[in-house]
């Protein structure tokens, strides 16, 4: 299941999550087939059951090494 940016064909609500061979309105919850090669893309990895290519792997593991380094964090400091 990957959300995608992509416009409802009955609708026009503009979330849709790409599920296999298909697509589906948030809102609506319509849905319709992916066109030829679109389908799917090439899957490198599933790491706790998500999909993931060669792209988002690499960004991943950029991500996780700033965290590490302490260069990102999601806990908030406060300054005294």
């Amino acid at each position: 299941m990957l959300p995608e940016p992509i416009v409802c064909l009955r609708c026009d609500f503009p979330r849709t999550i790409r599920l296999g061979p298909r697509r589906v309105c948030f809102q609506c919850r319509y849905s319709w087939p992916i066109p030829g090669s679109a389908a799917s893309a090439p899957v490198h990895a599933v790491v706790d059951g998500y999909p993931f290519t060669a792209q988002e792997l690499a960004r991943l593991q950029i991500y996780r090494l700033a965290v590490q380094a302490h260069f990102f964090s999601d806990g908030l400091e406060l300054d005294s």
